[in-house]
């Protein structure tokens, strides 16, 4: 955190061999990005499965991408418009704020951040999203009560779902190295894949949490190596601090 500003930015530093004593972190440090403070509201995120670090700073409005690797800057993208970033294993996409009934979306290949396409989406006039994901090369796609898209963004193909209009999870949770995704609706975590460009689900491995306990999606966590769930439940009958923890190995 920066002091110069009453900690309101953020600037990224790098300990060698630390360790933590009394006195906080001890070790060889050096600053990364230099010329590059973070913002509030902003943020910085670390890509293992990439190897890249994003970060999104509102003013001046301006997203980079850095590799793990050597920590040199790979990518920068100022545009007033751009409204979100979302990446997944081998993709990194930038949506545009809609203009009229248009959305925009400008898609990267990951490894070499070399822009790869642009996709023009047309929009149900006076209908909202349920959600845009990316997994993978995929691009999920729903607006409210209509059926799921996916788009494959290696072969440039579009697949509308049958009888996905009920397909409205609370929450995904991504396993983008084992291909394969779970999401939160009602009670049930469900797991799915995706096969000749459809949502196919996977029998036997979904999980139901008990109808008294109550679950949000921040509340979810997935390990590091992928093999663990940890979802943290709320009873609806016990003191408002009573909390559970159910873990689920997969």
């Amino acid at each position: 955190m920066c002091l110069e500003d009453d900690y309101s930015s953020l600037q990224c530093e790098y300990y060698d061999d630390f360790d933590i004593g009394r006195e906080g972190f001890e070790g060889r440090v050096k600053k990364l990005f230099d010329d590059d403070v973070v913002s509030s509201p902003g943020f910085i995120e670390f890509d293992e499965t990439n190897r890249k670090i994003l970060a999104k700073t509102r003013i001046p409005p301006n997203y980079k991408v850095w590799s793990m690797e050597d920590y040199k800057l790979q990518l920068y993208v100022s545009h007033p418009d751009i409204e979100e970033l979302r990446f997944s294993l081998g993709y990194l996409i930038f949506l545009h704020r809609p203009l009229g009934n248009r959305l925009v979306i400008d898609v990267y290949e990951i490894k070499d951040l070399e822009k790869t396409s642009r996709l023009v989406i047309d929009l149900l006039p006076g209908v909202n999203f349920e959600f845009i994901e990316l997994f993978n090369e995929y691009l999920l796609i729903k607006h409210r009560r209509n059926q799921v898209y996916v788009i494959n963004l290696k072969m440039r193909k579009i697949t509308l779902v049958a009888d996905s209009e009920n397909f409205t999870p609370e929450a995904f949770i991504f396993l983008s190295e084992i291909h394969t995704f779970i999401t939160l609706q009602g009670l049930f975590f469900r797991f799915w894949t995706i096969i000749n460009d459809t949502l196919v689900g996977l029998p036997g491995k979904n999980i139901q949490i008990p109808v008294q306990e109550r679950i949000h999606p921040e509340h979810i966590f997935l390990s590091k190596d992928q093999k663990r769930l940890y979802i943290y439940t709320r009873n609806l009958y016990s003191l408002p601090s009573s909390k559970s923890k159910t873990k689920s190995k997969f």
